[in-house]
């Protein structure tokens, strides 16, 4: 059995690692299989896993690498140093495999979309989607400050491409209580093209595929999805001002193309 598993490893290095998905909400927790030996569910948030695990010493949860995946939004500005901090503290002491050797090396990566926001919305939604959340600068500026390198790695993501990242952008949003200082940084981007119905993407939008949806009413969800019908049959049309022609079209039959951008973080323990 055991040259079984080393057998396994040199194929597949994860094949033997323990997975944890850390996440407050009991019906999403619940979508991941608990059968498997090999991923254990925890019903925290991000803060209270960090400091339940600091807390203990036998016992700790061995975790090396963490991965933040859409979800860096929903931690509350005033907790986001604290869950930083507590995160960096949990990965220098776990070490750069787990061990507990307090050698550091362990990572996040955190995967979250741009700021200003490259998938279709309507305007509405489009504020809600920036006032609630924040430019990647900030996150970075605190990364530092607690003491993660960040981004040490790009030479890593051959297949993706790398971008700049500023706060050019931010001055479209009306919400700037969120202003920080310019942190440039190189981050690998994932562009990924995207082509669906533009029915589909309605039907999104009525099931709240985001919790930026959560901020409106069936109606206005309905007021939304019709100033993007309108916005998509003036561009299938070319900008031709043809009520006739904008009428007659289909919205359910329409197509639409867009790139659908991930910003990859990575937060390295030196």
């Amino acid at each position: 059995q055991q040259q079984q598993q080393q057998q396994a490893a040199s194929i597949d290095p994860y094949s033997n690692t323990k997975w944890m998905v850390v996440e407050p909400s009991l019906a999403t927790l619940q979508l991941f299989r608990s059968d498997d030996d090999k991923l254990e569910r925890v019903a925290m948030d991000a803060l209270t896993f960090a400091k339940s695990n600091l807390a203990k010493n036998d016992t700790y949860l061995p975790v090396s690498k963490i991965l933040i995946r859409g979800t860096i939004h929903h931690i509350p500005d005033d907790e986001l140093e604290i869950t930083f901090t507590a995160l960096y503290d949990l990965l220098l002491r776990n070490g750069k495999e787990g061990t507990g050797t307090g050698k550091g090396g362990g990572k996040i990566l955190i995967m979250t979309r741009p700021y200003v926001p490259t998938f279709p919305l309507f305007d509405a939604a489009r504020q809600v989607w920036m006032d609630n959340s924040q430019p990647l600068e900030k996150y970075i500026t605190i990364a530092k400050r607690v003491g993660f390198h960040v981004n040490d790695n790009n030479d890593d993501h051959d297949d993706v491409e790398t971008v700049t990242n500023t706060t050019d952008d931010k001055a479209t949003a009306s919400n700037t209580s969120n202003s920080t200082p310019a942190v440039p940084v190189s981050v690998p981007v994932l562009r990924l093209p995207v082509k669906m119905p533009l029915s589909s993407l309605c039907h999104l939008i009525r099931q709240r595929l985001w919790s930026t949806f959560s901020h409106f009413t069936n109606d206005e969800l309905e007021i939304g999805i019709e100033e993007l019908k309108k916005k998509y049959k003036s561009k299938w049309v070319n900008g031709s001002s043809s009520t006739c022609e904008m009428d007659t079209m289909d919205t359910d039959t329409m197509n639409i193309e867009f790139n659908d951008e991930i910003l990859l973080l990575v937060l390295s323990v030196p």
